[in-house]
């Protein structure tokens, strides 16, 4: 296979375990680079924020050309691509993440906000995300995580998708959301599966408290089964352990304008 550019980000951080694993995993198949938020920015979503430090971009010592960006998920993506590649990559991975990025809770996360920005710049993406306990979903590394075996199942699907792409095969490879359960025995048992329509991530309702005080809303990991659809991203990964691998659409639209 020709050998690629391939751009590697996250929302966990720069120092992020899951990161390095993804550059592991990436590196056989071409020239790696990261860019990836100087700190945790885990639930960022797509977001576009203002602050003092915000654009502030150094390169840091890292096993690849890796640059650490002052800014939320989405503007590292577009840094990477508007600024410190010359080129479009011909593939971008964010991740592997802390949590899965599943369900309703999709667009709150800071994996796919990056994902959502590198292909509204033209590039194929791939987001990936390891099942964890809730209390593990915003560190940068934790020793209850091991990401040997998300490792390998990045390893086998960048090739997939750089085929099915830049063949012009399958255009439903260029975005590709992967969640993989925790204990993964088996990198190659799989499901292309759809979104749940509930959240994974459940807010909870705040206590009677000070509202002139700062609050940051708590959330659990909460499954409805009895809502859950055979097939679904949700279903998949929490039920049956399997991996889903979700073709994911920009496309909002509920239906043709036509019916109104």
């Amino acid at each position: 296979m020709k050998r690629r550019r391939i751009m590697i980000t996250n929302d966990d951080g720069i120092q992020s375990e899951g990161l390095l694993a993804a550059v592991r995993a990436a590196k056989e198949f071409g020239e790696v680079i990261v860019v990836a938020p100087a700190k945790q920015q885990t639930a960022m979503g797509r977001a576009y924020p203002r602050t003092k430090d915000m654009g502030i971009i150094r390169k840091v010592d890292y096993e690849v050309e890796a640059y650490a960006v002052n800014g939320s998920p989405g503007y590292c993506a577009a840094f990477g691509l508007l600024e410190i590649l010359d080129t479009l990559p011909d593939l971008v991975i964010s991740g592997i993440n802390f949590g899965c990025n599943m369900g309703m809770s999709l667009t709150c996360s800071g994996t796919l906000g990056a994902a959502f920005e590198a292909y509204s710049q033209g590039a194929p993406v791939m987001a990936v995300s390891l099942e964890t306990a809730a209390e593990d979903i915003m560190v940068t590394s934790s020793r209850k995580v091991g990401f040997q075996m998300a490792e390998e199942v990045t390893r086998q699907w960048i090739p997939q998708i750089l085929e099915q792409v830049h063949e012009k095969k399958n255009e439903a490879y260029r975005f590709l959301n992967i969640n993989i359960p925790s204990e993964t025995s088996d990198t190659e048992k799989y499901r292309m599966t759809f979104l749940e329509d509930q959240n994974y991530y459940v807010l909870q309702r705040p206590p009677k408290r000070d509202r002139s005080k700062p609050y940051c809303l708590g959330y659990i990991i909460q499954v409805d089964d009895e809502k859950l659809h055979k097939g679904s991203d949700i279903q998949t990964v929490c039920h049956d352990r399997l991996i889903s691998v979700t073709p994911i659409s920009m496309d909002m639209t509920r239906t043709s304008l036509s019916h109104f």
